[in-house]
């Protein structure tokens, strides 16, 4: 269905989507897969250049506004 996807995301999100609690990886076996090797050589984790927006969770919405928020 995803062509170009990362074989290892794919791995990664069918072990985290797996119904069954006793099947699904944990919260500590995700960190430590293969897809985050990249960022476990790291010495400090990436953080964004900008600030986030939290303007959204002052909104009231509903499901009638959700298309309308911005």
């Amino acid at each position: 269905m995803f062509p170009d996807a990362d074989p290892l995301a794919i791995d990664l999100l069918g072990k985290l989507l797996e119904f069954n609690p006793d099947k699904r990886i944990s919260v500590y076996k995700a960190i430590e897969h293969e897809y985050f090797a990249k960022f476990q050589k790291l010495e400090k984790p990436p953080v964004s250049k900008s600030k986030f927006n939290w303007d959204w969770e002052e909104k009231n919405i509903d499901k009638f506004t959700i298309p309308l928020v911005k």
